[in-house]
């Protein structure tokens, strides 16, 4: 759940449904301007023009990046669709995708012998 506290103080808080009581707070220097997204262990948001990855269970941030807008542009919409992430708002669409590493290619037999003795 977004709030803001007391002056310019914003943060993203998990709260336990069952207790009421707050299990995690993010603090974040902006205000949270679209909705947030879970999806698995990750929760995603943008604070300003910054977009968020943080673990669901702990609130730890796992990556944020600095989204390309122009002065004056907010995103306000943000969700999950055909496998990336679209975070939108007046005139602007920002698409994002999780970026996983290449795996290295499996050995060949041949790959894996040693080189003939030089003498």
């Amino acid at each position: 759940m977004p709030l803001k506290g007391k002056g310019e103080q914003f943060a993203l808080v998990s709260v336990n449904t069952a207790t009421r009581k707050p299990v995690w707070t993010t603090a974040v220097p902006q205000a949270i301007t679209a909705p947030v997204v879970a999806c698995g262990e990750s929760v995603y948001f943008v604070s300003g023009s910054v977009l968020y990855r943080v673990h669901a269970d702990s609130g730890v941030v796992c990556w944020k990046h600095t989204l390309p807008l122009n002065t004056g542009e907010v995103l306000t919409e943000f969700t999950f669709a055909t496998g990336e992430l679209r975070a939108s708002g007046p005139g602007v669409l920002v698409r994002i995708t999780e970026r996983t590493p290449t795996p290295l290619p499996e050995p060949t037999p041949n790959s894996m012998t040693p080189p003939a003795d030089i003498n």
